[in-house]
């Protein structure tokens, strides 16, 4: 009996101490579950003190796929945005990492653009970290008066010489010979006339004519009014930096005539060897296509292509025109088939199988290239 009894305390002990174990070596549900979002707030003053609703705010990540010609990451990842209220406060919830916070008031003509903490543009703001389960706040600013640059546009063209530009874009940019980073857009009016509002001071560039517009955290699209004859004026910044020194500066920069330039344009031939008569003959009733590279500072090539298919005439000459206000590298190429000719090898100028083994060449606003040999193509039997 004495033997039962110790047996019970045995196996009750024993099973105690598998329960404890197990309570202390599998984790609960609870404990197994991880908070991977944290959390950011602020608030938006303006120079009283006193809260600035309707600001919206954003929120970056780095863009490795975009760099700052120097091998650095722009912070253009748009994550999320968010309006203040009536008390000027905001508040984000975030995955843990590194950000930064840009802020837009609704009235440029009262309050200026900038970024946390004191910032004329994003690249040159502050970084914030958020941490899994916490907070950040205090990620508040208070809003400058805004500063202005404005302007007018003009026309060089013969008979148009001096006269008012009208839906140019317009926009105020950081980075020299660059549009990648234009924080304001604005057109001109009917009298060649613009205003960029709601800057910081800082010495800015203005770009003109660019054909596309857009907000933080959307895609550019096509710029309100733009006319398709502007493609043929350069978009191109202004000859030098234009400096707001103080908070609530205006600066006028006066007249800007847009250089008028034809578009860069390829020429050249088509012909095979004719094997029955030993002569070479022209190509006529061919396709020619082209591609262009986008900029890289790391020296990779995107090629697209342009929009537009350009014919042979009779003689197996062609011209490759309208390539935007692109400046660069252009590559041709055929898709192999010509009118009443039968059907030639598809390729590249010269001889390649793709565009990245295909002769590049050099285009410059208003000048067309003369392709120096003949291109010459091997028909298919």
């Amino acid at each position: 009996m004495k033997d039962m009894k110790n047996k019970k305390q045995f196996y009750l002990i024993l099973l105690v101490t598998i329960v404890f174990s197990m309570s202390v070596f599998m984790p609960s549900k609870v404990f197994a579950a991880r908070t991977l979002n944290g959390t950011m707030t602020g608030v938006v003053l303006n120079s009283a003190g006193k809260a600035v609703p309707n600001t919206t705010v954003f929120v970056f990540q780095k863009h490795w796929e975009n760099t700052d010609g120097f091998g650095n990451p722009d912070w253009t990842k748009y994550i999320d945005k968010k309006i203040t209220g009536k008390s000027g406060q905001y508040k984000f919830t975030l995955p843990a990492g590194e950000y930064r916070v840009w802020f837009v008031p609704n009235d440029l003509d009262t309050y200026a653009m900038e970024a946390y903490p004191d910032a004329a543009y994003i690249a040159i703001g502050e970084t914030i970290v958020v941490r899994s389960g916490q907070t950040t706040s205090r990620i508040s600013i208070k809003l400058d008066s805004p500063g202005v640059i404005a302007g007018t546009v003009l026309d060089t063209t013969i008979g148009n010489y001096g006269k008012p530009m009208e839906n140019i874009p317009v926009a105020a940019c950081v980075q020299d010979l660059s549009i990648i980073n234009c924080v304001q857009f604005a057109q001109t009016d009917s009298n060649g006339y613009f205003e960029i509002k709601g800057l910081k001071s800082f010495p800015w560039q203005i770009w003109f004519n660019i054909p596309f517009i857009g907000e933080y955290g959307e895609e550019a699209t096509d710029a309100p009014g733009y006319n398709s004859n502007y493609k043929s004026f350069n978009g191109y910044a202004w000859d030098k930096y234009t400096w707001l020194p103080m908070p609530g500066t205006n600066e006028n920069i006066g007249d800007t005539y847009l250089e008028y330039t034809g578009f860069p344009n390829v020429s050249g031939r088509v012909v095979y060897y004719d094997q029955d008569t030993f002569s070479v003959k022209p190509v006529a009733g061919l396709v020619i296509r082209a591609k262009v590279a986008d900029y890289d500072p790391t020296g990779e090539r995107n090629w697209y292509d342009i929009d537009g298919d350009f014919t042979s005439d009779n003689n197996g000459y062609f011209e490759v025109t309208g390539l935007t206000q692109y400046r660069g590298k252009v590559v041709l190429y055929t898709d192999g088939y010509a009118e009443g000719q039968g059907k030639y090898l598809f390729e590249f100028y010269e001889d390649s199988n793709n565009e990245w083994g295909a002769r590049e060449i050099e285009i410059v606003n208003g000048e067309t290239v003369f392709l120096e040999t003949d291109w010459m193509l091997q028909p298919v039997e």
